[in-house]
């Protein structure tokens, strides 16, 4: 079979003229086009590909290769240039020596992306042959050939992801010539470049736009390029370049891509008629947020071709996507993972747990700083990006520093319920409203008339889902042995990176910092059954400001109510707790 490349395209173009299933539908097995490999589908999809991919400007420097830009980034630009929104393409960079580069460049930049999933309700999976990239570049190999890409007079944009630990201070010297170790180097040495080879031109000057995963990306992206500028003693005059002519933006990306189908491999094979080993599947939700100036929007249409992006503070849309998309995970984690699922899809296929989170998130939601229109309408593709029988996420990868990440993403909400006019900052909703209507079933009518208004829990109580999480967050950190945790010595009920717990009769790791591990450890290992010393272990976990940042344990009626969910727990198990409580407090059984 033969390989995606330039040359199967041209060979299936001709044969693009038979009739074909919707655009941008999966077409259905082994319906080829006439005399081609190819079903119809794909083959008019390959020749708008090609059409697309000739005569295109470079327009965009894209630091990082692997699955998530291309199915992202790369994937909404070739979305605008079907519109005749954009016209660029896309000149790769490899930021690691080894990557993707020559296997992209084999296939003259083009790929598949494969997105699956649940929309409105119903099962979707499309396929696209992506022709946005223009080629490849491995900078540890091919440095001069980037820098002249840098020089292009067409060039706009530069997009990165080079994960969390990309956007990391290096320290390293300035060589001209020789390729620098970090991503930051090698932006800040390509800059200096362009601003060398344009004299400096305000017209030169380059939006920049990191999609890593940490808060203020741009921001840290564009100090540690002025510090190296500083440290390499380059002239002043770049730096002030660099400061008033070039955009760093602020952004927040979301998508899962779960990459190539290894285990699929024979039917994409037989489906496309061609073989691909740059594939790539990802899910139909995506979100953008840019927060730059108003000119970027021209210049990067994105909105214009139909795509889920926002622009402005970015900080209100993370608050979105930790609260209610992760936030959620880690109830699964704490309550869901002990009443015995495996998998988020376990949960969405069981009633009371599916009921569970859909209680928990409408107790998250009115601590988001967002109009109720767009909280609703990503709480909704919430439910489908869980009910995904394509992403099979499993419970205890997501368990992986479940105190940290509850620490993060749910105290927070319950501080905002506690403490409501000093987590006040924006758009609210209701919590526990029921209607008919989709709206309805997370706020009030009166709070669907506001835009605007003020975050945070209408009335000062406590949350019960939040509280039942943290009492099972107590239980899921429950050592099978209560010896002490050294953070060395592995002891009984310990593996070699973390505690051991147990479900039933099967274990599994608890993995988290030391000095957490070591706080859950000593706090079990007093439990001797009583109530007396129950509530000293649930005083004890949160009063402790090393974990938390703050004393919980002051929070009037915590302690108590958590002992009591803590207790119910060891007695009649996770499952009869959450019935007991949806029975109770929400009446939905």
């Amino acid at each position: 079979m033969e390989r995606l490349s330039r040359a199967v395209l041209v060979k299936e173009k001709a044969l693009a003229e038979g009739k074909a299933p919707v655009e941008g539908e999966a077409p259905a097995k082994g319906k080829v086009s006439a005399e081609g490999k190819m079903p119809a589908g794909v083959a008019r999809m390959a020749a708008r590909s090609l059409a697309l991919q000739e005569g295109l400007p470079e327009k965009v420097i894209q630091f990082g290769e692997g699955k998530f830009l291309r199915a992202f980034a790369c994937w909404m630009i070739q979305q605008m240039n079907e519109k005749g929104l954009f016209n660029g393409r896309v000149v790769v960079v490899q930021p690691l020596p080894e990557g993707l580069i020559d296997a992209l460049n084999r296939q003259d930049g083009l790929y598949t992306v494969v997105l699956r999933g649940i929309e409105q309700g119903k099962k979707v999976e499309r396929v696209e042959i992506i022709s946005a990239v223009s080629r490849g570049i491995n900078p540890y190999t091919g440095w001069p050939e980037l820098l002249k890409a840098g020089e292009g007079e067409e060039i706009e944009l530069i997009i990165s992801n080079t994960t969390e630990a990309g956007i990391t201070y290096l320290p390293e010297e300035y060589i001209e010539g020789k390729t620098p170790r970090s991503f930051p180097g090698k932006l800040a040495a390509l800059l200096y470049h362009r601003f060398q080879a344009t004299g400096g031109s305000p017209e030169a000057g380059l939006t920049i736009i990191p999609c890593e995963l940490i808060p203020d990306n741009g921001k840290k992206l564009k100090e540690i390029v002025l510090r190296l500028a500083t440290e390499w003693r380059l002239p002043g005059e770049f730096s002030a370049w660099v400061k008033q002519h070039n955009r760093f933006c602020n952004t927040l990306v979301d998508r899962i891509v779960t990459g190539y189908p290894a285990e699929e491999t024979e039917y994409f094979q037989s489906l496309l008629g061609y073989e691909d080993p740059l594939l790539t599947i990802g899910e139909p939700f995506h979100l953008w947020v840019i927060d730059g100036p108003p000119e970027i929007a021209k210049r990067f249409p994105l909105e214009k071709a139909g795509l889920n992006v926002k622009r402005g503070d970015v900080t209100p849309y993370r608050d979105l996507k930790v609260r209610l998309l992760n936030g959620p995970h880690i109830m699964m984690v704490a309550v869901a993972f002990l009443a015995g699922a495996d998998t988020v899809q376990d949960v969405m296929e069981d009633d009371l747990l599916r009921d569970y989170i859909r209680e928990g998130i409408k107790e998250i939601y009115p601590t988001v700083a967002l109009a109720d229109a767009e909280k609703i309408s990503f709480v909704e593709a919430v439910m489908e990006r869980f009910a995904n029988p394509h992403n099979k996420h499993y419970l205890q990868d997501i368990a992986l520093n479940s105190v940290t990440k509850f620490k993060e993403r749910l105290i927070p909400v319950l501080l905002a319920h506690v403490r409501p006019r000093a987590h006040r900052t924006g758009a609210h909703g209701n919590t526990h409203t029921r209607g008919a209507d989709r709206t309805g079933e997370y706020c009030t009518s009166a709070h669907r008339n506001r835009t605007s208004g003020e975050a945070g829990a209408e009335n000062e109580r406590l949350p019960e889902t939040i509280l039942l999480t943290l009492a099972g967050l107590l239980v899921f950190n429950r050592p099978v042995d209560t010896g002490t945790h050294s953070g060395k010595t592995v002891r009984p009920g310990e593996v070699d990176d973390g505690l051991q717990g147990k479900r039933g009769e099967n274990g599994y790791v608890i993995a988290d910092r030391p000095e957490i591990l070591a706080a859950f450890a000593k706090a079990w290992s007093r439990f001797d059954g009583t109530e007396e010393s129950l509530f000293s272990l649930v005083a004890e976990i949160l009063g402790n400001m090393g974990i938390w940042g703050e004393n919980l344990h002051g929070i009037p009626g915590l302690t108590r109510a958590v002992s009591r969910y803590l207790a119910e727990i060891i007695k009649n198990g996770m499952r009869e707790t959450v019935e007991k409580l949806l029975r109770a407090r929400y009446k939905t059984i």
